[in-house]
């Protein structure tokens, strides 16, 4: 009978910590998205030369890859087709540095047309 007291207290716990994760990131999420409405392109791709590309599990996370990279001008967030994995394109050239042809619709992808600066003020 204790056992399953124990066991049940220790599953309820881990229940609670992650939807109060779940909760943080949420807000955190909601909390930036205004001041980065701005700079956010949803359906939209940024072809061209790329920095790197890299796995990432969020839009914050793959804004804060470009932040790492000095030569970033902008990225892409972009789900891969048939799966729930993202990839974060960090792009050498912002939408404004490249000719129209090259900024296209993709209902995968979301650009964000900022630099590492930029990000830096929306992150203080």
């Amino acid at each position: 009978m204790v056992t399953a007291y124990v066991f049940t207290t220790r599953a309820i716990y881990l229940v609670l910590l992650t939807v109060s994760y779940s909760f943080s990131l949420n807000e955190t999420l909601t909390a930036l998205n205004s001041p980065l409405s701005s700079y956010r392109y949803e359906g939209k791709l940024l072809r061209g030369p790329k920095i790197k590309k890299v796995s990432a599990i969020s839009e914050i996370q793959c804004l804060d890859f470009c932040l790492r990279e000095p030569f970033c001008a902008s990225v892409n967030f972009k789900r891969k087709k048939w799966s729930k994995k993202y990839v974060c394109q960090i792009n050498k050239k912002s939408k404004h540095q490249t000719a129209n042809e090259q900024f296209v619709d993709n209902e995968n992808s979301t650009h964000f047309d900022i630099n590492a600066e930029k990000i830096s003020k929306v992150f203080e």
